[in-house]
């Protein structure tokens, strides 16, 4: 905006204007999550293979299945067959247990659940309607981190559960497009 002594704080000098990337959020509250799960952490590009017993990594891992979905916390603790989608750090642990088994109820309450599993290792949601609209909700959700303010996965919530998942969405989400813009760098150098 032509304000010198921001681009003295940033450490910039106008001709690295071009680089800086910026990204908006449907809310302050969505950028300060996103701020608080990213800023000023590294992450490694080769999380898969550098991660061990010792050091777990940060990404959560996603397995789809013929009836749901598996979400392991951690790389070390993957179970189940299958490939994985590594999600990112969209979200903590420990938080991630409270909040879900919150939503166990809720979960059992609307879908037909054949397996539900909580845990600090993992998230399991089985269902035998693969097609009912909240587990495709909540698919979308890790997947793509997309989840519309009119979803049936938000229905009978109560205020807190909604902002939890929306949190998550909005996470995942700019993660994708960390992971797409590395993408394309790493091709652009080799």
């Amino acid at each position: 905006m032509g304000d010198k002594s921001i681009l003295r704080s940033l450490k910039l000098s106008e001709d690295e204007l071009d680089d800086v990337r910026f990204e908006e959020f449907e809310s302050v509250e969505q950028a300060e999550i996103v701020y608080d799960q990213l800023f000023n952490k590294r992450f490694p590009l080769e999380e898969d293979i550098l991660c061990n017993i010792g050091d777990p990594g940060f990404s959560w891992w996603y397995g789809k299945s013929e009836d749901g979905f598996r979400i392991n916390f951690k790389s070390h603790k993957l179970t189940g067959s299958g490939e994985r989608l590594r999600l990112g750090p969209i979200g903590d642990v420990v938080v991630a247990c409270l909040r879900l088994n919150r939503l166990k109820d809720h979960f059992k309450f609307h879908i037909p659940i054949s397996e539900i599993v909580i845990s600090e290792k993992q998230f399991v949601l089985k269902s035998s309607d693969t097609t009912h609209p909240i587990l495709k909700e909540l698919m979308d959700l890790f997947e793509k981190g997309e989840i519309e303010e009119e979803s049936a996965l938000l229905c009978e919530l109560g205020l807190t559960e909604k902002l939890y998942l929306r949190e998550l969405a909005a996470v995942r989400r700019f993660w994708l497009k960390i992971e797409r813009k590395l993408s394309e760098n790493y091709q652009i150098i080799n």
